[in-house]
């Protein structure tokens, strides 16, 4: 029995160490992350406000000018008064999702295949695993809408499905390509709402493939500061836009966030552990497990281009 528990926790470092190896999921480190409890969760952002009060110093209000106006009211009463420049707080609601991968290797495979790394098995369960945990992020970033709660709901829990703003999705101004001057409307998105976080473009490897073939500036070591862009076929940063180019993108989307924008939180961490089961024949089952879910918290610092087709 003692030797088990010792497979069950090499096992167990067997799975972090692949985590942290080429199977670890490419996304989590572009968004932030929380880690909030329950059935259902909160997720706080607060958005553009009313504006600041702006009045000529010579026609403020004070106490004195008050107390000489024969005609007193209570809107001149509220003019001495502090302004309140109301903030637009939103609660985002997030609910935990499951995500497994199980495998039940049957009594007369070699138990130390299991805990070894390069198990076929194991390494493959790992990459399905990262792979969900990538799909759910870019389920987040791609939301159409989200429920909130917001100034129009009637109770602390009251959600309102919020979706992202027109404003937000841009189409490309030409049919089947990508142009720089596409990556500019992009910007001034973000520049309209006064991000000036770093910002994340997310494209399939085709939409890279166009980016590179219909634009010829990319190639101009005017503009691309290192040769290596030309040599490895990379994405150079461009107006200040970071290219992730990921194969789970549709091919005719770009998403575009700054990272305070999308939360992904984790209700439960990651677990995996080894098992006997008597019921097949004292088999041996591989499980892994988490449970979290990823969600938009800012539609201004969000943008979707589709592009277009003929």
């Amino acid at each position: 029995m003692a030797t088990f528990e010792h497979y069950k926790q090499t096992f167990t470092t067997t799975w972090r160490d692949l985590a942290g190896t080429q199977y670890k999921t490419m996304l989590p480190e572009f968004v932030d992350k929380d880690n909030k409890r329950g059935e259902i969760a909160y997720l706080d952002s607060a958005g553009p406000g009313a504006d600041i009060t702006d009045t000529d110093l010579k026609t403020k209000k004070t106490r004195k000018s008050y107390e000489a106006d024969a005609s007193k009211t209570l809107e001149k009463w509220n003019a001495i008064h502090t302004p309140h420049n109301e903030i637009n707080k939103e609660k985002t609601a997030i609910s935990p999702r499951l995500l497994e991968w199980g495998h039940t290797f049957d009594e007369d495979e070699d138990i130390l295949e299991l805990i070894d790394p390069t198990n076929k098995t194991i390494s493959q369960g790992m990459r399905t695993f990262m792979k969900a945990k990538d799909t759910m992020i870019i389920n987040g970033i791609s939301a159409a809408s989200v429920n909130r709660v917001t100034s129009a709901s009637a109770d602390s829990t009251d959600l309102q499905a919020i979706s992202l703003p027109a404003s937000q999705t841009i189409d490309t101004g030409q049919h089947d390509i990508v142009l720089l001057s596409d990556l500019r409307k992009i910007c001034e998105r973000f520049e309209d709402a006064y991000v000036d976080e770093k910002k994340f473009v997310l494209i399939n490897p085709i939409v890279k493939t166009i980016l590179i073939d219909n634009n010829d500036k990319i190639h101009d070591t005017d503009f691309v500061d290192r040769h290596s862009y030309f040599h490895e076929g990379k994405l150079p940063q461009i107006y200040g836009l970071h290219f992730i180019v990921h194969p789970l993108m549709p091919t005719d989307k770009l998403y575009a966030w700054s990272k305070d924008a999308i939360v992904w939180n984790q209700f439960k961490a990651f677990e995996s552990t080894i098992s006997k089961v008597p019921e097949i024949r004292e088999g041996t089952q591989a499980y892994i497990r988490e449970k979290a879910d990823c969600k938009r918290v800012d539609d201004l610092k969000v943008v979707h281009m589709t592009i277009t087709t003929a």
